[in-house]
């Protein structure tokens, strides 16, 4: 990797931040994921509901989206790994805050613009690890991975809905990947230790994440495997405690027997849909990416161990996503966003293929599918809704390109946190960088004592009506259940598939009927 590839990219990357960068909270998503700092930070608990109702998820007594656990607590199935990540950059904005005289409430812009620009250096370094370990590939690698910047999901969960789980598992999947590559130059403990810290972190990201504890042993099989697995239990030890305290069982929020999240697995199998259907599939919304698939033989080719995990990692990923979730096309996603973990794959596909192809077909290849993509990422599409391919088309032709998502009013504020955000982040990574391993081992264990600190002092009593109203009634999970069923129906309405639509449909109503809903 050259140092001017590396410039180029982060040149590239800036830019885009700088203008794309879109300051906000998402909900339910994204409020699910960033409740845990003002919980922590400022509560110092893991008492959600004051934060639900807060994001207006809390209505007419009811509540949004979730219910409550057993444990008495709100069921955010939404893990504190991101959280984790975010947390010294959360901490900067709320000094700043008051130094800006900004409301201190947890969430203002001062507390948010440094979470979602932790997402987008978080999109940065998957892009620099998938550059490096494409370097073999020469500039088809810087190719390759400005490719999949503009050509895939991580661009929209780097910028404009960041304040979900994606960009930050796209790193730490690649940060898997990477220090796998580094053990097959040397086998040493430390190393096997941040491999394993590297997995467990992206498990307490995504739980779908979980297999990649694999690729050390695909890449580097070594008998002292003992080591990465005890990296990958502190790694992942945080969600376990956040599990234990919500629901009394260390992996509920998985989905074990249903507890966590009912995403309704196995009810259908959609493989071809996930990669083909233009309701968020793989191919119809980010096609390059079906070029970095192919790409996968030549991995092969070059390097059988790493073109195996490569081909392994994207296959189990596949069926998960078109298995594990009835919604198949992610609920309100910018195309398959839970393929964020290949990142690093897609890059070393692409440089592969693009190395074996003219320079001008790999650009032009890459530069109508990016496009393509880009024209998505502008248009004025609903993403919880059903698309065909006639209308993805028209969107695209017809959706403004816009060169800020920040109003003007509010860009010396959004401007001044991020560079305030690149300094902190910078200084920090220079500091820990001579003794990464050990920092990454003392801040997630410092990070799960404090869980565990916060959980023994939770008090849920100031609750107590809204959680007896909700056990004798949930609702906020039915509900996402009933508009995840008619939202399948509208799509199978759209493909034509009358019979299937129509089963959807009277299943959605006995599901609404049975709760009292409409």
């Amino acid at each position: 990797m050259t140092k001017r590839s590396t410039a180029a990219l982060i040149g590239v990357w800036a830019l885009s931040a700088l203008f794309w960068l879109q300051p906000g909270i998402l909900i339910p998503d994204g409020a699910g994921y960033f409740v845990y700092l003002p919980s922590l930070t400022l509560d110092h608990d893991l008492v959600f509901f004051d934060e639900w109702q807060r994001f207006g998820m809390i209505r007419n007594g009811e509540l949004g989206f979730k219910d409550v656990t057993a444990n008495g607590h709100l069921a955010n199935h939404w893990t504190v790994g991101s959280a984790i990540a975010w947390e010294p950059a959360y901490l900067l904005g709320h000094f700043a805050a008051k130094l800006m005289r900004f409301p201190r409430n947890g969430i203002s812009l001062p507390y948010n613009v440094p979470v979602v620009f932790t997402s987008a250096v978080a999109g940065l370094i998957a892009l620099l690890l998938g550059l490096r370990a494409a370097s073999r590939y020469g500039s088809n690698a810087l190719v390759a991975a400005i490719g999949v910047w503009f050509g895939s999901p991580l661009i929209w969960y780097s910028l404009r809905h960041a304040t979900m789980s994606h960009a930050i598992g796209a790193a730490a999947c690649a940060a898997v990947v990477a220090l796998s590559l580094r053990l097959r130059e040397e086998i040493t403990t430390e190393r096997l230790v941040a491999t394993g810290l590297a997995a467990g972190f992206a498990f307490a990201v995504r739980p779908q994440n979980a297999p990649f504890i694999l690729v050390p042993l695909l890449l580097a099989p070594t008998k002292r495997f003992g080591w990465v697995i005890a990296g990958a239990l502190l790694g992942g030890l945080p969600q376990v405690i956040v599990s234990q305290v919500l629901w009394g069982s260390p992996l509920a929020f998985a989905n074990v027997g249903a507890v966590g999240n009912d995403w309704q697995a196995f009810t259908h199998v959609r493989l071809i849909e996930t990669i083909f259907s233009p309701y968020h599939g793989l191919a119809p919304w980010t096609p390059l990416l079906v070029f970095a698939l192919a790409g996968f033989v030549f991995i092969y080719r070059d390097d059988r161990r790493l073109g195996t995990a490569a081909i392994t990692m994207f296959v189990i990923q596949w069926v998960m996503v078109s298995t594990l979730d009835r919604a198949f096309w992610g609920g309100a996603a910018f195309g398959q966003r839970r393929f964020d973990n290949c990142t690093i794959f897609f890059i070393l596909g692409l440089a592969a293929l693009f190395s074996r192809i003219p320079r001008w077909a790999a650009i032009a290849v890459s530069t109508i599918c990016c496009t393509w993509t880009l024209a998505l990422f502008f248009a004025p599409l609903d993403l919880n809704l059903p698309q065909t391919a006639e209308q993805l088309v028209s969107a695209a032709m017809h959706g403004p390109w816009r060169l800020s998502f920040v109003p003007p009013a509010a860009r010396l504020t959004v401007w001044t946190m991020m560079l305030a955000t690149a300094l902190f982040l910078l200084a920090l990574g220079a500091a820990v960088r001579k003794h990464a391993t050990v920092a990454a081992a003392v801040y997630l264990a410092s990070c799960s004592v404090f869980l565990a600190f916060c959980g023994l002092r939770d008090d849920t009593t100031p609750w107590n009506d809204l959680i007896a109203r909700n056990r004798a009634h949930p609702t906020g999970t039915v509900r996402t259940t009933v508009l995840v069923i008619r939202n399948e129906a509208r799509w199978l309405r759209s493909e034509g598939r009358i019979e299937e639509a129509q089963r959807a449909e009277a299943e959605a109503a006995k599901v609404a009927g049975r709760a009292g809903i409409q």
